[in-house]
């Protein structure tokens, strides 16, 4: 049985028993957020819950930055290489999935730390939103439809509440028409007592560090990894057109030498980074730090206050 199957359906309280304190830790890509959350692991005696949208997808360990083996020893890690790449995750399946990690985090008095940078998952977790579409629509439908007949239905649907960016997009309209918006959607008040710290770094230090990463990438053999997976699925599977992999497999159809399709997967990646920065920017729980050491000393600060309460 899939993960990403239905499963039977509970009360909200009963998926979800708050009984502990919670950090979160969001960012954009390639802002250190997977090594901060290890270093407040470790400190901490916590476990890791990944909310990206990549690394979801098992065999996709390269190209998502997907943290090492090593540190997946030391700390338990949830919700990585739970999917295969034809399927989707959408925000309403992060969030079963995450509240689970989260009573079992819990239920052994441990910390979650929740780290990532799909800006959707977290809100629809820590604003507690509800799905209109429980039961999904197979997607094959949407997959074959043109982007002028889902503008049409998205329009019928949900009016005028969809996103330039959304409209646009045709993989954002068939997620929106599979699964529905959420019906609550509201980012004035948390739902969750929690601590969300922000990793903010300088355009230049963040622009370094992702050419570092993309060129350290392609070292390790990013370019087999596509190619590894093109033999088992499409280059259309929902995976496969994650950022970085989407250039990679573009760059393969059109013959493009390793350097061109690195500067390619660069450039994504730093759009990728400016629409999270955006995104996260209009989330005003978010404490921004400019360091590590900053936000550690921050979550030393909340767990001794969460003591007193």
């Amino acid at each position: 049985m899939s993960l990403l199957q239905k499963s039977p359906r509970k009360s909200k309280s009963a998926l979800f028993n708050r009984s502990g304190p919670l950090v979160v830790i969001v960012g954009q890509t390639a802002s250190g957020k997977s090594a901060l959350a290890m270093q407040i692991a470790k400190k901490h005696d916590g476990e890791i819950v990944c909310a990206d949208s990549r690394t979801v997808y098992k065999g996709m360990d390269i190209g998502t930055a997907k943290p090492p083996k090593a540190d997946q020893k030391k700390v338990q890690h949830y919700l990585l290489d739970i999917v295969d790449s034809s399927e989707r995750m959408s925000a309403h399946d992060f969030v079963r999935l995450s509240k689970k990690a989260l009573n079992s985090i819990w239920s052994r008095n441990k910390l979650p730390i929740v780290v990532g940078g799909s800006g959707m998952y977290i809100d629809a977790l820590i604003f507690g939103y509800t799905f209109r579409n429980n039961d999904v629509v197979p997607l094959k439908r949407y997959e074959q439809m043109s982007l002028s007949q889902l503008q049409s239905e998205a329009k019928q649907r949900f009016g005028g509440v969809i996103s330039e960016q959304d409209y646009k997009n045709p993989r954002r309209l068939q997620a929106l028409l599979q699964r529905g918006f959420a019906s609550n959607n509201d980012r004035s008040a948390l739902n969750l007592d929690c601590l969300v710290l922000g990793l903010e770094l300088s355009d230049g230090v963040l622009k370094e560090r992702i050419r570092l990463r993309t060129k350290e990438m392609f070292t390790d053999g990013f370019t087999n990894e596509v190619k590894r997976l093109l033999k088992k699925y499409p280059p259309s599977a929902p995976g496969l057109q994650a950022t970085g992999y989407r250039e990679v497999v573009d760059g393969l159809e059109n013959g493009l030498d390793k350097d061109k399709i690195a500067q390619a997967v660069e450039r994504a990646t730093w759009q990728l980074a400016r629409k999270q920065r955006t995104w996260f920017r209009r989330n005003k729980h978010i404490q921004w730090m400019q360091s590590s050491d900053q936000a550690i000393r921050e979550v030393s600060i909340y767990l001794e206050q969460s003591k007193l309460q």
